[in-house]
């Protein structure tokens, strides 16, 4: 199977309809018009009987850390690695939107995120890099010197040498030079504060969102000297992100690292259960729910997780020079629907041919749809029952 050309199909709605009029530009429009909505037709009427092939694909995203819901129509790439060191020179570039590549120099550690990558030269730039702090445990208390005292805190744990920590109550942000314990660790500046909550740095030590929505929301980053992508990223896919912009109906959500499925519900339902998400976090959620262009999460995630999204996309209206978006095994069926359209526009008063051109739309919907349900539905039964062992046996004997 294969997809179509619109020309070749407007050619032959033209010889089926009798209507084939060479440079009849305003006919070719309206031959275009009862395409689309003949499209519009075929997609709802393999929605409704299940059959996903031809109007679905799939798609991944990374949930927000701390966030309660991901825009899927912005691109963002995030860095997965725990630990990386940059080494001088090391060097990539940033394309925000499908612009021009622009260096970024990484220059100093960046350890379970720490210090955020410093970017020279970014003239062009309009993305966000930045890095995800957590709320740290306990409180600090740094005496106007550079040692840091901790409460109930979990420095070991938390920080790496060469990270920063952000003070809440003064917002100010301090490299950290020495690690002593969970609650002595020395810090690059002096400063004064006492008894003040603080955050660490998230696990992902690179985050560049674009600042757009929609079809061209997009980024992508590239090696240039040495090779610090290796080590941002475990994967080479992971160096370029689209936004999700043809998202019409959600069909299945997944994380493939715990391998389970996501749970979808309503809004409604999804706020009754969680009035207030970003109150209760997790490594991944357990529960969705779609408003708009955003996903929702129950819990709240607390870090970055890769999802997989299965879903029915939105049909881009065809024009001339195009390409149908389903296979060919439905050209009769769209030919035939939008014979009957030109028939009811161009000759409203041929009563007969109208509902004979309506009655073979039904009938080639029959055929190429309804009973193509039936048979894939049929073979998931079939499949389903040979996983059964035995499929049948004979009665038992009952004995008295």
């Amino acid at each position: 199977m294969s997809k179509t050309a619109v020309d070749t199909i407007v050619a032959k709605i033209k010889r089926r309809a009798d209507y084939n009029v060479t440079g009849d530009t305003d006919l070719d429009a309206l031959i275009l018009d009862a395409m689309n909505d003949g499209l519009k037709m075929i997609k709802q009427s393999l929605y409704d009987y299940g059959l996903y092939e031809d109007i679905s694909q799939q798609a991944t995203f990374k949930t927000d850390a701390l966030q309660a819901f991901t825009d899927i129509q912005q691109a963002k790439i995030v860095g997965n690695i725990a630990t990386f060191t940059a080494v001088a020179a090391d060097a990539i570039t940033v394309a925000i939107d499908g612009g021009a590549a622009v260096p970024v120099v990484l220059t100093g550690l960046l350890s379970v995120a720490g210090v955020v990558a410093t970017i020279n030269g970014t003239a062009g730039l309009t993305g966000v890099a930045s890095t995800i702090y957590k709320a740290g445990s306990g409180t600090v208390t740094i005496a106007g010197a550079t040692n840091v005292t901790g409460t109930d805190t979990q420095f070991t744990t938390d920080f790496v040498v060469g990270e920063y920590i952000r003070i809440d109550s003064t917002g100010e942000e301090r490299a950290i030079t020495a690690i002593t314990s969970d609650t002595i660790m020395t810090i690059a500046a002096a400063t004064n504060v006492t008894g003040s909550t603080y955050k660490y740095s998230g696990l992902y030590p690179l985050v560049i969102t674009s600042p757009t929505s929609g079809a061209t929301s997009s980024v992508t980053v590239a090696q240039t000297t040495g090779s610090p992508l290796a080590r941002l990223f475990a994967s080479s896919t992971d160096w370029t992100q689209s936004a999700i912009s043809d998202l019409d109906e959600i069909l299945m959500m997944s994380e493939r690292t715990y391998k389970f499925a996501l749970l979808g519900m309503a809004y409604q339902d999804f706020i009754a259960m969680y009035p207030d998400p970003a109150s209760i976090t997790a490594v991944v959620p357990d529960i969705y729910c779609r408003w708009d262009n955003r996903i929702y999460f129950g819990p709240t995630p607390n870090a970055y997780s890769l999802l997989y999204l299965d879903y029915i996309f939105e049909i881009t209206e065809v024009v001339a020079g195009g390409t149908l978006p389903f296979q060919d095994r439905y050209d009769p069926l769209l030919i035939a629907f939008c014979k009957a359209e030109l028939m009811e526009w161009l000759d409203s008063q041929n009563a007969t041919g109208i509902t004979a051109a309506k009655l073979k739309v039904k009938e080639l919907k029959n055929d190429l749809i309804i009973l193509a349900s039936r048979n894939v539905k049929l073979n998931r039964q079939t499949a389903s029952r040979r996983n059964m062992i035995p499929y049948f046996s004979p009665r038992k004997k009952i004995v008295a």
